[in-house]
């Protein structure tokens, strides 16, 4: 089951290969402003305002899931902390748009297969030699 933040990282992960850039770390402005804005993406996030798609986005970049690196440290842990604040700031994000972002290798390839099912290996399967 994907969650907004999910598709979030999904969408990412699809606009990064397209250029083949998931191994090249990013300027944070990049995620909401070219790679994956609000306008043209939220019927696929299916988040219901602009203030979810924001949340979605300080959540990702906050590192929840592992599914991003930020840098500088203290950016991150700013993040971190205001995810977890009684009523957070939404677009606190945009305050940093120069903080760097690395995508998690493992998890987007991961999303980049996407479902699998187990299937033994060839020599494995039809009583191959033993």
């Amino acid at each position: 089951m994907s969650d907004e933040l999910d598709r979030l990282f999904a969408c990412l992960v699809e606009a990064l290969a397209r250029d083949a850039r998931i191994a090249v770390p990013f300027p944070a402005a990049d995620l909401y402003e070219r790679l994956v804005p609000y306008r043209s993406n939220r019927s696929r996030l299916k988040v219901a305002t602009h203030q979810d798609y924001e949340m979605t986005v300080l959540r990702l970049l906050a590192g929840e899931r592992g599914l991003v690196q930020l840098e500088p440290a203290d950016v991150r842990e700013g993040m971190q902390r205001e995810i977890t604040t009684a009523n957070p700031d939404p677009a606190y994000f945009r305050n940093f748009p120069d903080a760097r972002v690395m995508v998690n290798r493992f998890a987007a390839e991961r999303m980049l297969r996407g479902p699998t099912a187990y299937a033994p290996p060839p020599e494995e399967f039809g009583g191959g030699a033993g």
